[in-house]
């Protein structure tokens, strides 16, 4: 349904009129999660959103009577959402209801074969040697790798800004540690022989628009994030998510403006001060948090005057593209052998990347 933004009883709590104000420009889940966290700081935040309900890319369509999550539809770090509850005072299951997905997902082979990848240490091994029974010890060495790979990459830099070579600079050690510079497809064809399993357990990058031929072996971690955590789904959709964020939002004094699209970040003394509209409109405030694509608030939300580095010309030089194509179509029936999440492969694996 959608979102109702009417204030009610319980977003009775008020910020203090004097605070100083934050804007947040797109209400995706990274420009929520900042308002959130900005409001438990005791800042006046708004979010403003071009379009006529909030998400971004986990907005949610309604067509001839289906409804369909645009983007992301599961959920590997349910503590992160959890925390962002509890900085409003409130508890995430009171407001959504995560349920762990069992298989994690199903990845089906062009030969017809599959493999269901679960948390359950015994199923999954015994997955792993039904394909290539002499896989087990490359098997616990690839999750020794993959652990390391977390503790490292998530925990330790997870939360690390490089804005400096000095940052980049304090992370050498921690790469070199996991071998970064190789792929993941790499790292895994390190301990696994079998194409089955190499693909079964290098494609967790795709759930981030990576290519396991590219990118770093760092991107590992998500397997021991899996493991740790669980692959869960918000039962009604990624849109329940959204719209328990902007109630915790609205909860803790902010507010989120539909509808209204950011023409400009203004500048003032080299800081951002504000934004100024399509409406032409202009709304100052202290700080700006800009969750807009980074070469998208670049080119055309920052006057080229502000940009020494980022240019026109350098931003131009990228190479940009969508992460993925999403089809979505309806049924009327049931597919009960067709399990919650499953993953179709063909023949040209390597290539489709």
């Amino acid at each position: 349904m959608p979102l109702n933004l009417h204030t009610t009883e319980q977003h009775a709590q008020k910020t203090d009129p004097q605070a100083p104000s934050a804007l947040v420009i797109g209400s995706g889940f990274g420009g929520l999660a900042a308002a959130v966290r900005l409001c438990a700081k005791g800042w006046r935040v708004q979010v403003l959103e071009k379009l006529n309900e909030p998400g971004g890319r986990a907005r949610v369509h309604h067509v001839d009577g289906y409804t369909f999550d645009a983007g992301p539809t599961i959920v590997t770090v349910p503590f992160l959402l959890e925390e962002l509850w509890n900085l409003a005072g409130r508890k995430l299951d009171n407001d959504v209801e995560l349920r762990l997905i069992d298989p994690f997902y199903r990845i089906r082979f062009d030969d017809g074969d599959h493999f269901d990848y679960s948390g359950d240490p015994k199923l999954m091994l015994k997955e792993v040697l039904r394909i290539d029974p002499t896989a087990g010890p490359g098997y616990a060495a690839f999750m020794a790798e993959a652990d390391l790979c977390y503790e490292l990459g998530f925990e330790d830099l997870g939360c690390q800004s490089f804005v400096s070579m000095e940052d980049l600079l304090k992370a050498v050690p921690s790469m070199v540690r996991m071998k970064g510079w190789r792929s993941l497809h790499t790292m895994v064809a390190t301990h696994l022989k079998h194409p089955k399993l190499r693909q079964a357990l290098s494609l967790q990058s795709l759930l981030i628009g990576g290519n396991p031929f590219s990118v770093t072996c760092v991107f590992s971690l998500i397997n021991a994030l899996e493991r740790r955590f669980g692959v869960h789904w918000a039962m009604g959709g990624t849109g329940a998510l959204v719209n328990g964020l902007v109630r915790l939002i609205e909860g803790m004094g902010g507010s989120l403006r539909t509808g209204a699209e950011v023409r400009r970040i203004d500048v003032h003394h080299g800081r951002a001060c504000g934004v100024t509209l399509a409406s032409g409109e202009t709304i100052p405030a202290d700080i700006v948090v800009c969750n807009a694509d980074t070469a998208w608030t670049y080119k055309n939300l920052i006057d080229p005057k502000y940009r020494k580095v980022w240019t026109n010309a350098k931003v131009e030089k990228g190479k940009y593209s969508m992460s993925l194509f999403v089809w979505y179509f309806g049924t009327n029936k049931r597919f009960d052998d067709v399990p919650h999440h499953m993953m179709l492969l063909g023949p040209r694996y390597e290539a489709l990347f």
